[in-house]
């Protein structure tokens, strides 16, 4: 799946969410990314066990913060990579932005990923319940206080 993230300033950013992502990832910055999203994956199943056992799925279980700032901004640039060969390494792609807005990338990307990888009508309600939590978490860490 392809798609473009629209940020602020009439900045984008065009993802694709194909499988090859993963391989992306994994040769630039030299392992699986299955070890960087475990707080990711722990949460989701809690989640879907939530979900599919029909039980409301509560959104403050829906705890990320164990997942490294780094490890969401290298697969938003994987994802990218995989749309355009041709942007330069992360940090250099990274420094073309003024501004990074996680409340607005975050959960785009969570819903483009999920949207690939399940088709179904309770896989689609699941995907909004997750983007819904992404996107609350990642308000809730920008209006957190940062210490000087």
């Amino acid at each position: 799946m392809r798609k473009t993230i629209k940020i602020d300033k009439g900045k984008e950013i065009k993802i694709n969410t194909s499988w090859n992502w993963a391989y992306i990832y994994q040769e630039y910055f030299g392992h699986d990314i299955i070890p960087d999203l475990v707080p990711a994956i722990d949460a989701f199943i809690s989640m879907l066990s939530s979900f599919v056992n029909g039980d409301e799925v509560d959104e403050d279980n829906f705890d990320l913060y164990g997942l490294e700032i780094t490890t969401v901004t290298n697969v938003v640039w994987a994802l990218a990579k995989n749309a355009d060969e041709d942007i330069p390494e992360v940090r250099k792609w990274l420094d073309e932005f003024d501004e990074f807005p996680m409340d607005i990338i975050v959960p785009e990307v969570v819903d483009a990923l999920t949207a690939s990888m399940m088709s179904t009508k309770k896989a689609k309600l699941l995907r909004e319940e997750i983007v819904l939590a992404a996107s609350r978490l990642t308000q809730s860490l920008s209006q957190q206080p940062t210490e000087d």
